[in-house]
């Protein structure tokens, strides 16, 4: 039981359409939603030979569970950048380098020793420190205005009349980091032994094309379209006849 991938804790928006004097016309709407959740995860290796020994702490049969203690969804959550590093230095102390049940099942039955098995390798990883300045998912912010005034035309009718406008689509040029669900959009949950870049223990506020582990890879992009949700500001002019 925990928050899902697509959970954000607090959501907030706003708008209205307003008509102003000389028939100016404003309409705006805003959003403030908090980051995403994201599960944190035992690294699997790469799924070798023996991963029940190293990663599948509950037994299943099934490897990569997620970190003992904690929750689905626990990161950005009960688990945030600034103390991953004491969650992380928690679990290295009481939980890593500890055999899992399909160990204690080897050791048990008098298949292996407890000595055999860790020299093996056969017991629970480490994981590895975050990197400097390590970030997590973002908290999405935009904010949309438009701005027109119709022109009428007495001669065509008071039915007739043109309607220009102008649309910003994130006004404020706000950055935004994780701001969807779609594949490579927002940081994995997965705990290496060696800080990976991409992960929560292994992504960074840098720019630097230079710097692996940058946070810029994660912004929002305009990609094939222009009304992508929290995008780089985009100006729209438009033109409505009405008849």
């Amino acid at each position: 039981m925990g928050p899902g991938g697509i959970d954000r804790r607090q959501q907030f928006s706003y708008g209205g359409n307003f008509t102003w004097l000389e028939g100016v016309t404003t309409s705006l709407i805003g959003h403030y939603y908090t980051p995403l959740a994201v599960t944190l995860y035992l690294d699997d290796g790469g799924n070798n030979a023996g991963e029940i020994f190293m990663s599948d702490v509950t037994g299943d049969g099934t490897v990569q569970d997620i970190v003992p203690g904690l929750k689905p969804g626990a990161f950005m959550r009960s688990v945030t950048p600034g103390n991953i590093a004491k969650m992380i230095a928690n679990y290295n102390a009481t939980s890593a380098g500890r055999f899992t049940p399909a160990g204690q099942a080897l050791i048990t039955n008098g298949i292996l020793t407890s000595a055999q098995l860790t020299a093996l390798g056969g017991v629970t990883r480490t994981i590895g420190a975050p990197i400097p300045h390590n970030v997590g998912n973002g908290a999405l912010k935009t904010f949309d205005f438009v701005l027109g005034r119709p022109i009428k035309f007495a001669r065509l009718g008071e039915g007739f009349s043109l309607d220009p406008t102008i649309s910003f689509f994130n006004l404020f040029n706000f950055a935004n980091y994780n701001s969807n669900t779609n594949e490579g959009s927002i940081i994995t949950g997965n705990l290496n032994s060696d800080p990976q870049s991409g992960s929560a223990t292994g992504t960074d506020a840098s720019f630097s094309q230079n710097d692996p582990f940058n946070r810029d890879s994660f912004r929002a992009g305009n990609g094939s379209g222009v009304f992508g949700q929290g995008v780089s500001r985009v100006i729209e002019y438009g033109l409505k006849i009405n008849f």
